[in-house]
């Protein structure tokens, strides 16, 4: 007889004792949760978890909202041990009494953590059994392994671990990760699966303080298993301390978008973020942030064409269904009444390829589309990949579908 699988009776999983849900950050940071925190580039990704750490050490609200106060441990594998300890020290504002642990990774001592190596996590581990911290920040994950990020077939069992530690020890544990360009978790899907829930941090200010001036601000989207998406408005200000600032976000957040949408035109060429920016006279990351965040609304009022390289940038028109009120916006898969201009190329064919713009926003002779005619009608992708793609692929006008026998077009 084989060993096999016993499953669960459901009386027996009803008399299972398991710890009830608390959190860490009410509504936000579970315990025995494995969050990844996503930002661009010095967008403030260490001074956000240098405040978490900070104020859950110390029983003081993160973000406004209230912390379960408890030993907290910092892994910095980046920066330099000099600037971890001075923004420690102007966070604590003169407190030594605190139960805060840092393990530096980064080169200062002889430790390293790779999350690839089976003996590091074990240390990590057996860190975490004789502490008993209530929250982990790993600082960033591009530094805690030598695996490449686009492989899904790496990234899921290399932090499998981490996220068993984290459920198995009830210790909540949050991962800075990078984003690209387009404003999504960098490297392969496989790593948003892995963790329990995405954090993402988007700049919304133009620094417009001037060089020298701290004054960063951003929304924090929270997408995960513990609840429906959240939206938080932030501010840095004195001492690395981070408030909620809703209204600043509207305002300033708000303005930026509006200002972009203002001068971006509907057909032609489109406009990059340089472009924009120096239009506008604003900051060019403020601008790419901006950007990425439209890109991401279900209906988004931009599309953005271009590989999103330094020779190609990508370039930005303003959508087909956008209207200055939104009140044309459709839902996702209406329809959308606009002319084939610009459209050449056999359609008879089984698989080819276009040139031209499906929607007539775009007038580049250059630019080359994929399309598969099928009975449905003809699925084009601007990006020249299969309609059917990664996830990624499905911004902006990936698979389109042209109705037979008139002219709407399906986003």
């Amino acid at each position: 007889m084989t060993d096999a699988f016993k499953p669960l009776s459901l009386s027996e999983l009803m008399a299972l004792e398991l710890p009830i849900r608390e959190w860490v950050v009410d509504g936000i940071l579970p315990l025995g949760s494995f969050t990844m925190l996503a930002a661009r580039e010095k967008a403030g990704k260490s001074l956000i978890l240098t405040d978490l750490v900070c104020s859950v050490a110390l029983g003081e609200p993160f973000l406004g909202l209230s912390v379960r106060q408890g030993p907290a441990v910092l892994v910095p594998a980046e920066d330099h041990i000099r600037d971890v300890r001075e923004r420690i020290v102007l966070r604590l504002n003169g407190r030594t009494d605190v139960p805060i642990y840092v393990l530096p990774v980064n080169g200062f001592t002889e430790d390293r953590l790779k999350l690839s190596d089976p003996a590091s996590v074990a240390r990590l581990a057996g860190m975490v059994t004789e502490l008993a911290p209530i929250l982990v920040a790993l600082d960033p994950f591009r530094e805690l392994h030598d695996l490449p990020e686009n492989d899904s077939d790496f990234m899921g069992p290399l932090l499998r671990p981490i996220r068993q530690l984290s459920h198995a020890t009830e210790t909540a544990i949050v991962m800075a990760h990078h984003m690209n360009r387009g404003g999504t978790a960098r490297g392969s899907t496989g790593i948003k699966a892995a963790v329990d829930q995405e954090w993402a941090f988007t700049r919304t200010d133009d620094d417009s303080a001037g060089a020298g001036v701290v004054s960063s601000r951003g929304v924090l989207a929270v997408d995960g298993r513990f609840g429906p998406r959240q939206r938080i408005g932030m501010a840095l200000g004195p001492h690395v301390r981070w408030s909620r600032s809703d209204e600043q976000v509207a305002a300033d957040g708000g303005n930026i978008r509006r200002r972009i949408l203002a001068v971006l035109p509907a057909t032609g060429d489109g406009l990059t973020a340089d472009d924009v920016a120096k239009v506008l006279g604003a900051n060019k990351p403020s601008v790419q942030n901006a950007f990425s965040a439209m890109l991401r609304e279900s209906s988004s009022p931009v599309v953005g064409v271009g590989a999103g390289t330094k020779s190609q940038p990508r370039r930005f028109l303003l959508a087909p269904h956008y209207s200055p009120d939104d009140s044309r916006r459709p839902t996702t898969n209406a329809p959308c009444d606009v002319p084939r201009n610009g459209v050449s190329g056999d359609v008879d064919d089984q698989n080819g390829s276009l040139t031209g713009h499906p929607l007539g926003v775009v007038n580049d002779e250059s630019l080359s589309l994929s399309y598969l005619s099928t009975a449905e009608g003809l699925h084009v992708n601007p990006m020249g990949r299969s309609p059917n793609g990664s996830p990624n692929d499905s911004r902006g006008l990936s698979g389109v579908v042209n109705h037979p026998g008139d002219d709407r077009w399906t986003h």
